[in-house]
């Protein structure tokens, strides 16, 4: 916000006199970037997350198991923004750190919804995968470079969040097979 008043302030300055031009720099224009992210960020989590249903049903062929992975990969997203405020790292990078989350959660989810009952190996794989995944991002988030930092302890929250959520996917999958048998 401070860098964006002194954007005003600057550009009021050289109008008041009289002289033409353009305010420029890192900080001015990374904050009216941000700012714009900013303003549409819910948008395009939903357009992330409504490409994810179309690119699902296209690949599964399946409407139903297409609107489980596009609606996990919207909470996904919703929950990663979320966490970029309450953690306060908001900023440039959040947009895409977040539509990037998305694509690690449509990953999962789409492992997670598939049509037979998950073994012990999918499970491992699964948390292997992201364990793995979460290393390297919190490698990164031990950067000095902010929006390295930033970005690394987002997305480590976000595999953390699209593992959690897959897993639950599956369980949820396994208790609705077990009881369609029992039927």
């Amino acid at each position: 916000d401070a860098a964006l008043q002194f954007l005003d302030d600057v550009e009021e300055l050289l109008e008041s006199n009289g002289f033409t031009g353009k305010v420029g720099g890192d900080l001015p224009i990374g904050a009216s970037l941000a700012r714009s992210f900013e303003d549409s960020r819910v948008t395009q989590i939903i357009a992330a997350g409504c490409a994810v249903f179309v690119v699902s049903v296209a690949v599964t062929r399946s409407p139903k198991r297409a609107a489980r992975i596009a609606i996990g990969t919207i909470a996904i997203g919703a929950a990663v923004d979320g966490m970029a405020s309450i953690v306060g790292v908001r900023g440039v990078i959040t947009a895409p750190v977040v539509l990037l989350g998305m694509g690690f959660a449509a990953d999962y989810l789409s492992h997670a919804s598939v049509e037979h009952i998950p073994t012990r190996k999918d499970t491992f794989a699964r948390w292997g995968a992201a364990i793995t995944s979460i290393s390297v991002f919190i490698l990164l988030g031990l950067t000095t470079f902010p929006p390295a930092r930033n970005s690394g302890n987002l997305l480590s929250l976000s595999i953390l969040f699209s593992v959690i959520l897959a897993s639950c996917l599956a369980m949820t999958h396994n208790l609705i097979q077990q009881n369609d048998s029992e039927e």
